[in-house]
């Protein structure tokens, strides 16, 4: 008689992760949320993945439109010094929200980690360079360029 073989939870929480990824890559929100959620309850404190696991629990959240899953991925990501991954997943969450500057610095933080994380520079080239500011005498951070920039960015990207 064979004894029961003896399973680590680190390698059911990766099997997990690994399915809940498999859904997320098809936009299958709302599984991928059920995979991601289970993961972040069982996961313990000093767990080496607990931040990639948190970071795309609350991504999830922000694309099914709830938008306390940005204080997850920024936890995560606070937590963070060798995953990359946790700041391409803020970047795009920044983003989803429409909080480019933070998107931004999220970006410069996670390729002082890894400048070759395909998933970073993906969302560096689509961040693209900066608008000229819209009154070019005054600088960028003036408070009429800054004004003048959100109507003109909202107006040409239908966000009203």
């Amino acid at each position: 008689m064979k004894p029961w073989p003896i399973v680590d939870q680190s390698q059911l929480l990766q099997e997990d992760f690994f399915q809940g990824l498999k859904y997320f890559h098809s936009q299958d929100w709302l599984t991928a949320l059920s995979y991601f959620r289970s993961i972040y309850h069982l996961v313990s404190k000093d767990d080496t993945f607990r931040c990639r696991y948190m970071s795309y629990y609350g991504l999830v959240q922000i694309y099914l439109g709830n938008i306390e899953g940005i204080q997850l991925c920024r936890r995560a990501a606070c937590g963070e010094m060798m995953d990359a991954g946790v700041f391409c997943n803020l970047v795009m969450a920044e983003l989803e929200l429409d909080h480019r500057h933070n998107a931004y610095k999220a970006l410069c933080q996670g390729l002082d980690i890894d400048q070759r994380h395909p998933g970073l520079n993906r969302m560096q080239l689509k961040m693209g360079m900066r608008r000229s500011v819209v009154v070019p005498f005054l600088k960028r951070r003036h408070w009429i360029n800054r004004l003048l920039g959100r109507l003109m960015y909202r107006l040409f990207n239908n966000r009203f």
